[in-house]
């Protein structure tokens, strides 16, 4: 996907059709309380903030461009950076397990 192609608007009509639909699939009597809590989780203001980090895009757009801009310059130190990345993701797949 191109950034220009990315549409915020699409994006938050569509994370908010997910969320109205956030109840389907659980049955209210058998567990009231979860019905109960998915019911008033839009108005509380966990609930709104959320729906404000759901709409976010999962890219940090200026953060990619800092790191282009530093790459262009000749000021992005791949290696230590890399290295950085790797263990990150090396630390997120021994938690999973």
């Amino acid at each position: 996907m191109n950034t220009s192609d990315f549409d915020i608007k699409n994006y938050i009509e569509l994370r908010k059709r997910t969320e109205d639909n956030i109840c389907d699939g659980f049955d209210m009597e058998i567990d009231p309380t979860v019905g109960q809590v998915l019911e008033t989780i839009h108005s509380t203001p966990l609930g709104r903030l959320l729906r404000m980090i759901g709409s976010l895009p999962e890219i940090r757009q200026e953060k990619v461009c800092e790191v282009r801009r530093q790459i262009d310059f000749g000021q992005y130190n791949m290696s230590e950076n890399l290295d950085v990345a790797l263990d990150r993701v090396l630390e997120e797949f021994t938690a999973e397990s």
